[in-house]
């Protein structure tokens, strides 16, 4: 019995897929948590709309974008994770690909990066990895 529940357990946690936002959440939501937004000019050919959060006091920046479509969505991230590359005196890197999500994350030294992306929206955060808990704040409330 207890090997069926934790099948069924293990089973569930992929049940809840990750789904998209929107620039207008990805602002609500990083200005809860302390951040300053601001609306970007975009090329409407390639980007619906986009939003970055800063904390100048801290040093820490994050780009969100919508996407014309997925394909435009998965070529940014697959550009912005090549920008960010693998260095070679990273401390730790992870890497998470599929269709619909991705993300990638890289601590090297004092910083941080972080490159995500969910369906036609993408985001690319920097920091420093000691104020790493205020990013990961806002990529919990989001799901990204």
């Amino acid at each position: 019995m207890l090997g069926w529940i934790v099948l069924i357990a293990l089973f569930c946690t992929g049940c809840a897929a990750r789904s998209p936002i929107t620039a207008e959440e990805f602002e609500t939501q990083a200005s809860a948590v302390g951040f300053t937004v601001e609306t970007p000019s975009v090329d409407p050919e390639t980007y619906v709309s986009a939003r970055t959060a800063y904390d100048e006091t801290i040093d820490m920046q994050i780009d969100f974008a919508v996407c014309a479509d997925q394909e435009t969505a998965t070529t940014t991230y697959n550009g912005l994770k090549e920008f960010i590359g693998e260095p070679k005196t990273a401390e730790k890197t992870t890497n998470v690909d599929s269709a619909a999500y991705s993300k990638y994350t890289v601590e090297n030294g004092e910083l941080y990066f972080v490159v995500a992306r969910i369906e036609d929206t993408v985001l690319y955060g920097t920091g420093k990895l000691a104020q790493r808990s205020k990013m990961d704040e806002l990529l919990g409330a989001i799901h990204y």
